[in-house]
This record gives structure tokens, sequence and C-alpha cells, in this order.
């Protein structure tokens, strides 16, 4: 048998190792919660697009400027140019650069949403697990499928509560979270 240590500890020394026990405890906490605010964060992030899915990739494609409309725009360019010094943007051909960077931004945040949908397709489909069909399958229905349902409708659709409806977008949030922004 191990035998009995005894240690004599005068009260500071108590202290100072009580003070040090807490500050120990008090990082292990920080760096926890940093680690869930981190994890939670990018889950919000993801959350937020998918639910502006539908209504920028609606805007991309109701969006795009007639050839004609383009022409337009370009001499209205030009001739904001014609009078000022060489090297200076106009008004409008600022206006232009700028909504051709949006949409280039939006067009790249729908394509990467899309791609890490699409990873977690796959994974559901691989699983053998029914749920997680269902989780992609209320996923889908939820925010990527052209017209809009509710999470009622879904339920009664796939055929459980509403309430698992909700789960199951919670699951799969985190899932194409880490898929859309890395883990």
């Amino acid at each position: 048998m191990a035998e009995k240590v005894r240690y004599n500890l005068t009260a500071e020394e108590m202290s100072e190792l009580i003070k040090k026990a807490g500050e120990a405890g008090a990082d292990t906490y920080k760096k926890e919660r940093d680690k869930d605010e981190k994890k939670n964060g990018k889950v919000e992030i993801t959350k937020e697009r998918l639910k502006s899915y539908r209504r920028v990739k609606l805007a991309l494609v109701e969006d795009v400027p007639t050839p004609e409309e383009m022409e337009d725009l370009y001499f209205k360019a030009l001739e904001d140019l014609m009078g000022q010094d060489t090297g200076v943007e106009g008004r409008t051909e600022r206006l232009l650069k700028s909504n051709a960077w949006k949409r280039q931004k939006d067009l790249y945040g729908c394509l990467m949403l899309e791609k890490a949908v699409d990873m977690y397709r796959r994974e559901c489909e691989l699983s053998k697990s029914d749920e997680a069909k269902r989780r992609y399958q209320v996923l889908f229905l939820t925010h990527l499928d052209k017209d809009e349902h509710t999470a009622e409708e879904i339920a009664k659709s796939l055929e459980v509560g509403e309430k698992s409806v909700y789960n199951d977008l919670r699951i799969a949030y985190r899932a194409v979270a880490d898929y859309y922004l890395g883990m």
C-alpha cells in the first residue's frame, strides 16, 4: 500500500496554490468558450448565407444587363470621362466596376455555398442512416429548392414532427459550416 504523505503549508502558500488553480481553471474556461464561439460563429455565418441564398441567386439571374444596356452604360462612362483629366474615373465607371465586383463576389459566394452543400449531400448519400438523408432533404427544401417551404410543410412531406425539422437543420448547419468555412 502507498504511504500517505502529509504536507504542511502555510496560509500564504495555500492562498497562492488556490490562486494558481483558479487562474488555470479560468484559462481553460476561456479557451473552451472561445472555441465554442468560433464554432457557433461559423454556424451562424453559414446559416445566414443559406437564408439569403435563394434571394441572391435570383438577383444574379435577373440582374444581368442586356448587351444594349451594357453599351449604354459604357457610353455614359465615356461621357463622364470626357472633360476630365486622364487617370480619373468617372462616376458611372466607378459604379460599373463596383457593381461588377459585387456581382463577382456574390457569384463566388453562391458557388462556394453550393459546393459545401453538395459535399454534405454526398456525405449523407454515403451514410447508411436514413436520418442523415432526411437532414439533407430538410436543408435542401428549406434553403435551396426553387420554392420556399415552411417547417410545417417539410414536416408533413417527410412525415416527421416540426421539432425534428429544426433539429435536422441545426445538425445540417454545423456540417455545412465545416465544409463551407473549414474546421
